[in-house]
């Protein structure tokens, strides 16, 4: 009910003002699924991904990559977890009545990146204990970083992809394959925080960008992304 009103009043507001990161755009932070199948078919790089809700097909895929597998409920807020034998022990009779991600573990550095109208604005590395997947909650220091020419086209372009015009980017450096691989695409990736870790005026920043996507017709996206 209130996703149909969200909808609605967007789509009405849509006609006559510019609408920056719309339920469209955003939705893809919930429907992993397709948004790992759409980047993967444009060639960005995106750990190899099985969605499923099949016990038989799960173990299979987590044969395939030599037990370097990781499990991800359907919902943003649960915890990433390997997908290994308690997984299965504890998860065996859910999996069936709720598919699961199933998703390449990408071990090596962990990264986070501030986009603002296809723009890298601020990246930071994050460090936290390597027993556990999902560094949320346990980040035990960071530091600001400078991304090479490359991998910041590489997230810019998946960013234009999904149709966000800011956005958080979770990726990770896999120190084995020597590849980045995007994970996460995150409208509303805990600004003000990262604001005064790095010392970053991200709204300001965004101010500016809405000034400028008001400015120049709706267009959501600066000339120059570099």
């Amino acid at each position: 009910m209130l996703l149909g009103l969200q909808f609605s009043l967007v789509s009405i507001l849509g006609g006559t003002i510019p609408v920056i990161n719309d339920l469209n755009a955003s939705l893809f932070h919930k429907l992993k699924a397709y948004q790992y199948h759409l980047l993967h078919a444009q060639g960005v790089t995106v750990p190899r991904t099985l969605v499923t809700s099949c016990v038989d097909r799960a173990r299979a895929f987590v044969r395939s990559l030599d037990g370097r597998v990781v499990a991800k409920p359907n919902t943003s807020a649960a915890e990433v977890v390997m997908a290994d034998e308690s997984f299965f022990a504890k998860n065996g009779a859910v999996i069936p009545e709720r598919p699961f991600i199933f998703q390449q573990f990408v071990s090596g550095r962990s990264y986070r990146a501030y986009v603002i109208g296809g723009r890298i604005v601020s990246a930071g590395e994050f460090f936290f204990d390597r027993t556990y997947v999902d560094w949320r909650e346990r980040i035990e220091r960071y530091e600001v970083v400078e991304l090479e020419e490359e991998t910041e086209e590489q997230i810019s372009r998946a960013v234009e992809i999904l149709g966000l015009g800011y956005c958080a980017v979770d990726f990770e450096y896999d120190t084995v394959t020597r590849k980045y691989y995007l994970l996460d695409f995150n409208p509303g990736g805990l600004y003000m925080g990262w604001s005064k870790m790095a010392g970053v005026d991200i709204p300001a920043l965004l101010v500016d960008y809405f000034l400028f996507v008001l400015k120049n017709g709706g267009r959501i996206w600066y000339d120059n992304k570099a």
